[in-house]
């Protein structure tokens, strides 16, 4: 008799320690893939699924179910917050990940503490320095090295590129090139049946009539011939569009001029300094300082440093 009562005692216990088995083991598995904070977050909630189950189930109960379900209610609001707290700790306490020794610091142990995190902040620093450099040096080079280069205006169906430009008539090299603003009037008068042959017929033989009137861009060089057609409404004049990739033309065509002699040694110079950028001496100071400054920690102190 006394031992049936025993087993029956022992029954909840056997019962309590395999749902402690059970969550600490799933703990343990999260703490794997997704780290210790997860881990608790994790055992709380699944503590939190049961009790609520369990207050569902006595506020709705099923016919004949009321006194079983507040027994279940009344275990769970035991149990649960027992559950978690003993998951929590073993969990703790075969963590082997190696945390930090938890213990009061003397003030010569959190002066080295605060130079790990001050030379660890500067590590940060010096990383961030050299992406932003390496980033700016590599986009030069990448201009510098690409036939066109950076687009630097566009209008009327024109793309005017650092070295290049871009015409419904075709492209090329804008070293060169010359461009002038027209209207309807004087494009007329410049444009000869010569021109018209090279250029190709856009629509001026049939210019559409707005109140504000339409305006181009002739574009001439070398070995490129375009015009840029702006078409006016009676809201907006055109004319100043069509100005300023104008001037924005013949800016770059000079700038162009000037620059290629030039390029190749640019080229080469970007490509010195994102060598030097990629060996980062300041990195591998820094890198050295945070080493030196973990190493000046007591060695429970270290592995948490690291």
């Amino acid at each position: 008799m006394m031992d049936l009562e025993k087993n029956e005692k022992a029954a909840p216990c056997a019962t309590l320690r395999q749902m402690q088995d059970f969550l600490n083991q799933i703990r343990q598995l999260l703490h794997q893939f997704f780290g210790k904070k997860w881990a608790r977050v994790t055992t709380y909630v699944l503590a939190g699924i049961i009790l609520f189950g369990n207050i569902s189930s006595f506020i709705s109960p099923t016919e004949g179910s009321a006194p079983t379900t507040l027994g279940a209610l009344i275990a769970t609001c035991i149990l649960c917050p027992l559950i978690a707290g003993l998951a929590y700790y073993f969990g703790q306490n075969s963590d082997t990940s190696g945390p930090r020794i938890k213990r009061k610091l003397t003030e010569e142990e959190k002066t080295l503490v605060k130079n790990v995190k001050d030379a660890k902040k500067a590590l940060a620093a010096a990383s961030r320095t050299q992406k932003k450099a390496l980033s700016s040096a590599k986009r030069e080079l990448s201009e510098l090295q690409d036939p066109k280069g950076r687009r630097v205006a566009a209008g009327g169906g024109v793309q005017v590129f650092q070295r290049w430009i871009v015409t419904p008539q075709g492209s090329g090299s804008i070293i060169g090139v010359t461009a002038s603003a027209e209207d309807n009037t004087s494009i007329n008068k410049r444009i000869t049946a010569t021109r018209l042959v090279g250029l190709g017929v856009f629509a001026l033989a049939a210019p559409k009539k707005k109140g504000g009137g339409n305006a181009y861009v002739v574009i001439e060089g070398p070995h490129i011939s375009g015009v840029a057609s702006f078409s006016g409404d009676k809201q907006q004049s055109v004319g100043p569009r069509a100005f300023s990739l104008a001037a924005a033309i013949n800016n770059t065509a000079r700038q162009a001029a000037a620059d290629e002699p030039h390029r190749p040694a640019r080229i080469s110079a970007v490509q010195t300094r994102i060598s030097e950028i990629e060996s980062a001496p300041e990195i591998a100071a820094a890198s050295l300082l945070v080493l030196q400054a973990v190493n000046a920690l007591p060695d429970d102190l270290q592995d948490g440093y690291r």
